[in-house]
C-alpha cells in the first residue's frame, strides 16, 4: 500500500513514467544518432566514439534512470584519470545530455538528470 501511495504521488508529481524505467543507453544512442542524421549534422563517426567510452563504462544495457549525477562524477574522474582531455568528458556529457533531452521531449524520461559541469580550460594563447 505504502509503495503504491508512493508511486502515485511521484506521478502527480511527474517524477516517475513507467517508461522511464526501461529507456536504455542503447535507446538514448539511437536518438542522438537519428538526430544527428535528419537534421544532417556531421561528426556521426564522432559520437559513435563518444557512445563506446561510455558504454565501455556504463554498460549498454544501463538504465538511463540509473546514470546519476554522483556515477557521472565517478566517470569523470574515471576518464580523466585515463589522460583523457577535460574537453573530451564535456563532449561526452554533452551527447549523453542531448540523449536525455531527446527521450524527455519523445516522452519516455520525465526528469532530466544533472550533469556536473567540466571546467575546461584551453583558452588559446597568442
Amino acid at each position: 500500500m505504502r509503495l503504491l501511495q508512493k508511486r502515485l504521488a511521484e506521478i502527480r508529481a511527474g517524477k516517475h513514467a513507467p517508461a522511464a524505467e526501461k529507456v536504455t543507453l542503447v535507446q538514448l544512442q539511437q536518438l542522438v544518432l537519428n538526430d544527428f542524421e535528419a537534421n544532417q549534422k556531421r561528426g556521426l563517426r564522432r559520437i559513435r566514439l563518444v557512445f563506446q567510452h561510455i558504454s565501455a563504462y556504463f554498460g549498454p544495457e544501463v538504465r538511463a534512470v540509473d546514470i546519476t549525477p554522483g556515477r557521472l562524477r565517478a566517470y569523470h574522474r574515471d576518464r580523466l584519470d585515463q589522460g583523457v582531455a577535460a574537453a573530451t568528458v564535456s563532449l561526452e556529457f554533452s551527447v549523453l545530455k542531448r540523449g536525455s533531452r531527446l527521450a524527455k521531449a519523445d516522452g519516455f524520461l520525465q526528469v532530466l538528470p544533472v550533469f556536473p559541469v567540466v571546467r575546461v580550460s584551453n583558452a588559446r594563447q597568442s
